[in-house]
C-alpha cells in the first residue's frame, strides 16, 4: 500500500475540493425542500465527489501501468475516506467513495 504522504502529493492539485468534501456534512447544508428545488446531502456529496474522481482516474491512473491502477485506486479512495469523508467510515466506505464517481462517470458517458 501507498503511503499516505505519496497519495497526499498525488492528490494536491485537487487538495481544496478535498477540503470542501471534509465540510460537507449534513449539518453544513440547508434541510432539503423539495419545493426548493434543493439538493440533497447524498446529491450535494456526489456533486463535490465527481470532479475529484476526474481528477484521480485522468491523471492518478491514466499515468500508471494498467496492472498497479486498481489497487491503487483503492489506496486513494481508502486515503480519501480516512482524510476527507464527512461521513462515519466504514469498512467499505473506501469502495462507496469509488462507486459514487465511476457511476457518475458512466452516466456522463450516456449524455
Amino acid at each position: 500500500m501507498r503511503g499516505c504522504s505519496e497519495i497526499d502529493a498525488r492528490l494536491a492539485p485537487v487538495h481544496p475540493l478535498l477540503l470542501k468534501l471534509k465540510k460537507t456534512t449534513p449539518e453544513s447544508l440547508p434541510p432539503y425542500n423539495p419545493r426548493m428545488r434543493s439538493k440533497t446531502h447524498a446529491q450535494v456529496l456526489q456533486g463535490r465527489l465527481s470532479p475529484i474522481g476526474d481528477f484521480i482516474v485522468g491523471e492518478i491512473l491514466a499515468r500508471e501501468p494498467e496492472h498497479v491502477r486498481g489497487q491503487l485506486e483503492l489506496s486513494v479512495c481508502r486515503h480519501i475516506a480516512a482524510a476527507y469523508w464527512p461521513l462515519p467510515v466504514t469498512e467499505s466506505t473506501h469502495l462507496h467513495i469509488m462507486a459514487v464517481y465511476r457511476n457518475a462517470q458512466f452516466k456522463a458517458t450516456l449524455g
